[in-house]
C-alpha cells in the first residue's frame, strides 16, 4: 500500500452545473472537483492582457527559435488587439507562434500575421463601415479574391483551383477578377 496526496486542478469552458441539470455531467464528480471554482472571464474581455501575453509569447519562441524579434508594427498590434480571441490565450499562442514562424525581419508585421486575424479584421471593417450594402459587399469580395490569388498565383490552374474553392465557375471567377482589376 502507498500513500499519496494529490491534488486536482481541472478547467473547461463549459458550464457544468447546467450540464449537470441535462444530465451530460456527473454531480457527484461536479462537487468532487468544484471546490474552489475560479472563473476567469475571456480574453476578449480582458483586453488590458493581450498586449502583455504578446510580448511574453514573442519572447518565448524568441528563444525557442533563435530569433530576435523586437516586437510589432503598430499595425500587427491593431490586429491582434482588435481580435475577438475565441480561442482564448491558446489562440493568442499560436497566433503570436506563427508570426515568429513567418516573421524575417526585426519586428512581426503584417505579413507575419494569419490570416484569419486579418481577414477577421476586414470583416470587421466593414460590419463597421456606413457604406452601403452592396459595397460593403464588393470590398469583401475583393479582399477574398486577392487572398486566393496571393494564395494560390495567378496561373490558370490555380484560378481553376480558386473557382473551385469558391464554389463559382471559371467564367464568374474571370469577370470577377477583371471587375476588380485583379488580373
Amino acid at each position: 500500500m502507498i500513500k499519496v496526496d494529490v491534488r486536482v486542478i481541472s478547467a473547461t469552458n463549459k458550464d457544468l452545473e447546467e450540464m449537470i441539470e441535462e444530465n451530460e455531467f456527473r454531480e457527484d464528480l461536479y462537487y468532487r472537483i468544484g471546490v474552489i471554482p475560479i472563473k476567469t472571464p475571456p480574453l476578449r474581455k480582458r483586453k488590458e492582457d493581450i498586449p502583455l501575453l504578446m510580448d511574453y509569447f514573442l519572447n518565448k519562441y524568441n528563444d525557442f527559435m533563435n530569433k530576435e524579434i523586437t516586437g510589432f508594427t503598430d499595425e500587427a498590434r491593431d490586429i491582434y488587439m482588435d481580435y475577438s480571441w475565441p480561442g482564448n490565450v491558446r489562440e493568442l499562442e499560436n497566433a503570436v507562434e506563427y508570426g515568429v514562424n513567418m516573421c524575417f525581419g526585426s519586428k512581426l508585421s503584417m505579413e507575419s500575421v494569419p490570416p484569419r486575424l486579418k481577414n477577421s479584421k476586414v470583416i470587421q471593417d466593414i460590419n463597421n463601415s456606413k457604406l452601403p450594402l452592396q459595397e460593403q459587399i464588393q470590398i469583401y469580395e475583393k479582399d477574398i479574391l486577392e487572398k486566393k490569388l496571393e494564395e494560390h498565383g495567378n496561373s490558370h490552374k490555380a484560378k481553376l483551383k480558386i473557382s473551385e474553392e469558391l464554389g463559382i465557375s471559371r467564367a464568374t471567377l474571370y469577370r470577377k477578377l477583371a471587375e476588380y482589376k485583379l488580373t
